[in-house]
């Protein structure tokens, strides 16, 4: 079976009742592992996590024109 580990994490504030949040704020968290993966993979490594960095941005633009059309 396959195991996933969370090297990099990226959500918003839905609800938030400190006042401390803006509904709707983005938050991110890098994982303490990310240093022992890019240790451990090298460049290869650094290079997959930034593909996929880079997909996601693609991804968030084509949904947000979809979306946004008028």
């Amino acid at each position: 079976m396959s195991q996933r580990k969370e090297l990099l994490s990226v959500s918003y504030h839905s609800d938030d009742d400190t006042g401390i949040y803006q509904i709707g704020e983005i938050d991110f968290g890098i994982n303490g592992i990310l240093d022992e993966y890019l240790k451990h993979y090298g460049y290869a490594g650094k290079k997959d996590i930034i593909d996929t960095l880079g997909y996601l941005i693609y991804e968030v633009e084509k949904r947000f024109r979809e979306k946004t059309k008028s």
